[in-house]
Order: C-alpha cells, then structure tokens, then sequence
C-alpha cells in the first residue's frame, strides 16, 4: 500500500493536539496525526448561509430564478401575482405576472425568465406559462399537464418541469 508520502509527496504531521480551525494557515484539505487522541485528522472548510435584504411582501409558495447577486421571486399564494427582482442588496417591485398564482416553476435569469404551472389544489391546477424579458411578462404555449409544486431547471428558452400535482396523486410527467 502506498504511504501519503508517496501519493502526495509530503509526510504527514504528527501533532500532539488538533491545528486549530480559525487559523489562517489552516487550509482546506490540511492532514495530521493527532498522536493524544491517536486519530488522523483533517480540515475541511464550508460554509453558511447569510442574512440578506428581505421581501418587500411576504409570502410563500413562491418560486424564482437567477443567481445570488440578481434574482427574481415570483408569484405566492393563490392570488398573488407579485414580482421582486433583487440586486444583491434588496429587493424591489416590478411588473406583476399576468396570471396570479404560486406554486410554479420557475428557470431563467433576472432578465430572462420562463414561469410555468401554477396552483394549489384541485380544481386550480393551471398549465399557464409567462415568459419574462426584463420588463413584461407574455404568456406563450402553455404546459401539456397543467400542475403545480415540481421541480424546474433551464433557461427561459430550455427549461424542464418534472413531477409535481394535477389534482390527485403525484404525477410523473416530465415536460
């Protein structure tokens, strides 16, 4: 069997204590033998999740698309036809969706999103899709399997939605 010498070219450090997490020093992937608990040890960094800019209205059953730093949350509980872009800092209102709604799916970017599939229940399951340029929402060609509450990915011009309900039991349909 190869030693970690061999594999990566340095030994391993034999410590009497554990290298402390919040050193600068200290860097992803570091390895060492820890010989007062008798354990190999390594360091592995990750990271959490940080408060931002809330919502201007609050609300769930919500969906959105694009990146950290510019995204759009559309849509809500039934009514709710509410849009809010944000631009790393804060949240602020725009054009509203044509069709009210919650529970869609959603792809795209802040300036180029696709929200398809709304509802909350039999018999309010809707199939409508609402392309959004950056300024106005239009609907196009509608789902084949009107549903609401599936997963989504793409693009605005190559998006997929798989699963979700259609008023019974889960569906399977993928589009």
């Amino acid at each position: 069997m190869a030693t970690y010498r061999e594999i990566k070219g340095l030994q391993v450090p034999y410590l009497d204590t554990d290298l402390p997490s919040a050193v600068a020093d200290t860097e992803e992937g570091s390895v060492w033998y820890n010989s007062i608990t008798g354990k190999l040890r390594a360091f592995v960094a990750y990271d959490t999740w940080a408060t931002s800019g809330n919502l201007n209205t609050g609300r769930n059953s919500l969906n959105g698309a694009g990146t950290q730093t510019a995204a759009i949350a559309v849509g809500g509980p039934d009514p709710t036809s509410n849009v809010e872009l944000y631009n790393g800092a804060g949240w602020s209102e725009t054009t509203n969706i044509n069709t009210a709604g919650g529970k869609m799916g959603a792809a795209g970017t802040q300036t180029a999103a696709l929200i398809y599939g709304r509802g909350s229940g039999s018999p309010n399951e809707s199939g409508v899709t609402e392309l959004w340029n950056g300024s106005t929402w239009t609907e196009v060609a509608d789902l084949g399997t009107a549903r609401y509450g599936f997963a989504c990915a793409g693009t605005s011009t190559a998006a997929q939605g798989a699963g979700g309900y259609t008023g019974g039991p889960a569906s399977a349909v993928c589009e």
